[in-house]
């Protein structure tokens, strides 16, 4: 972070724009360069961090002096007919109009004003204040209303107004409103600057907004932008933003590095607790759920995710880990191997109809994340099954549905354990041959047993229901089921029986040759 805020000549101007008689700014009214003022006193070395107060008459000849690219200047008087190089900014006020005591009080009363901005932005870095604060100061220094949001259009801090530039643009959870968004993904000039380390500007509805992209070891971070609500921008404001950018990411890495000293030693318990063969301490679990305001008698998720972009390196997971963090108060997050591990608690939103709560879909949907989800669970100690599950179902479901966001493990159990099954034997055949041999009978015979078993046990051997099913007659199907033990050689009224035709007629679901 730079030492102290510098001013443009156009700042320092702004408070004499009544009394400057001529000015040649250049391109230096947008350049922050000057930390003082002070009387020329003869120097044959200018400097572009000093603005220097002068008679013309009082400059040597210019072939005697070395003057720093954007030093600047302010002549009582005019020029005099003389020509300035064009390497100085200056304007000219009438000694007359501003007498000499008039002009120090000004700009001692500029330089305060910013060494003030100054101070107290940079004291809200390294305080526990929030980023909220910095946007509230800053919000005063630019006239203007700003707001910063992550890559998932979640605003982490915005001033008043920003609430209302374009018609509730807000919803009540802090996100950006959807028509703006479609606007940013439609918009060529802003897809044009998207993500680019330099400071942007972009057009939405009547509201020109001055942008910029926080990276931290090229990991996006934040979108902060500047919105013209109350004044149309100043020619020095893209190099203020600048400034304050430098600022905001800086209270991030504040914050990063200032969080809980415990942080630490909570990732190495969870980790812990994700590895089948790691026993965890009793004391280290209570230390667990008291720093995550966890209680022993809660009940949990354990979600595995996996990026789905093509940059979703490991190295982003410390990201993702802050945003799910920031995001869901009941969830905790570590990267575990190449995956997120998310431990989920819980909360009301799981027990609604929808089997998935919108804010972690939309999360999903934003960064392009792929989830497995285990069943649920209370006992913290046996999560590293619960963690298996998860694994599980996010390989499952990313190999048989890649193009879903979720995948439940209760929906991929038994393909995983035809999977087990169909690896260590080429098909069902040679574990359930009553099965194979009842459906050659219905290849060799043009019948519909296998059928007919197939829908009496997935109507719980309701013969009624079952027979509606097939649109036979009651006495056809006890025929048929009788037919059916005669060629497998089985009492298929047994539990343990039907139990087994179940899972492997379940397995021929997936492959039809299984059998």
């Amino acid at each position: 972070m730079r030492t102290s805020l510098r001013l443009s000549i156009a700042m320092i101007a702004e408070e004499f724009k009544g009394s400057i008689v001529e000015s040649c700014f250049h391109q230096y009214d947008k350049m922050l360069l000057i930390e003082r003022y002070r009387f020329y006193d003869g120097d044959l070395k200018l400097h572009s961090d000093t603005i220097y107060i002068l008679k013309r008459s009082s400059l040597p000849s210019l072939e005697l002096l070395s003057i720093e690219e954007g030093t600047s200047m302010i002549f009582l008087g005019d020029k005099e007919g003389s020509d300035c190089p064009e390497n100085i900014a200056y304007f000219c006020i009438s000694p007359e109009d501003v007498p000499l005591g008039v002009l120090i009080n000004k700009l001692s009363a500029v330089f305060e004003k910013y060494r003030r901005f100054d101070h107290a932005l940079k004291e809200t870095v390294f305080s526990d204040d929030s980023m909220q604060k910095l946007v509230e100061i800053a919000t005063a220094l630019f006239g203007n209303e700003i707001t910063i949001r992550d890559s998932g259009y979640h605003h982490i801090a915005h001033s008043y107004k920003t609430l209302r530039y374009a018609d509730d643009p807000l919803d009540k959870a802090g996100y950006t409103a959807v028509e703006e968004i479609q606007h940013l993904k439609t918009d060529p000039d802003y897809k044009e600057s998207l993500c680019t380390e330099n400071v942007w500007s972009y057009q939405y509805k009547d509201h020109k907004m001055i942008c910029f992209d926080i990276f931290v070891h090229d990991i996006f971070i934040y979108r902060v932008k500047l919105i013209d609500i109350d004044q149309d921008f100043r020619p020095y404001d893209p190099a203020l933003f600048l400034y304050f950018v430098d600022i905001v990411k800086e209270k991030y890495l504040h914050m990063k590095d200032n969080s809980s000293d415990d942080a630490p030693r909570l990732q190495k318990i969870f980790h812990a607790l994700l590895e089948p063969d790691t026993p965890v301490k009793e004391q280290d679990m209570q230390f667990f759920l008291k720093n995550l305001g966890l209680d022993a008698s809660d009940r949990y998720l354990i979600i595995s995710m996996r990026s789905g972009k093509n940059t979703g390196s490991i190295t982003a997971y410390p990201y993702y880990n802050m945003l799910m963090d920031q995001s869901f108060d009941l969830a905790y997050s570590i990267a575990y191997e190449d995956r997120l591990a998310v431990l989920i608690k819980m909360g009301p939103e799981w027990q609604q109809k929808d089997p998935v709560p919108k804010k972690l879909l939309g999360f999903l949907r934003d960064e392009n994340f792929r989830a497995g989800i285990s069943f649920p669970f209370s006992d913290l100690f046996k999560a590293s099954i619960y963690h298996q599950q998860a694994q599980i179902a996010l390989q499952l479901g990313m190999a048989y549905a890649p193009f879903t966001w979720v995948y439940f493990f209760k929906d991929y159990r038994y393909q995983y354990l035809y999977d087990i099954v169909s690896e260590r034997f080429p098909g069902g055949r040679y574990m359930v041959p009553e099965l194979h041999d009842l459906l050659e009978w219905d290849r060799k015979n043009n019948t519909e047993y296998l059928k007919t078993l197939r829908l009496y046990i997935d109507n719980d051997r309701n013969v009624t229901q079952t027979a509606k099913g097939l649109s036979v007659h009651r006495s056809t199907l006890l025929y048929r089921l009788d037919k059916i033990s005669s060629i497998t050689h089985t009492n298929i009224e047994d539990t343990d029986t039907l139990n087994l035709f179940f899972l492997f007629l379940k397995f021929a679901g997936y492959d039809p040759g299984f059998l």
